[in-house]
């Protein structure tokens, strides 16, 4: 990857991140900036939310589908379906 956009990428996750955590505060108690909390990849942070949907982009794309698809919706939602469900409608 090339650097420049190596660093692009570094820039929008920061600016996710202070946004996602300031966002994410209780604004009645104290404030407490910590970048280690922020840019942690672990937990309810920007980065790690980051993390898990190129993860779930990059399980689409190894299937070949676009998750915005509708046939990958109407998949999905038939995984939602309890079992019984399913087994009463197709009889």
């Amino acid at each position: 990857m090339p650097e420049a956009e190596r660093r692009e990428i570094a820039r929008v996750v920061g600016i996710g991140a202070v946004q996602y955590a300031d966002l994410s505060q209780n604004r009645s108690s104290n404030y407490v900036f910590s970048w280690d909390k922020m840019l942690a990849l672990d937990g309810n942070t920007a980065p790690y939310l980051l993390y898990a949907v190129a993860r779930i982009h990059s399980i689409f794309r190894k299937l070949n589908l676009e998750p915005d698809d509708t046939a990958t919706e109407s998949a999905a939602s038939a995984l939602k379906t309890p079992p019984s469900s399913r087994s009463r409608a197709s009889s």
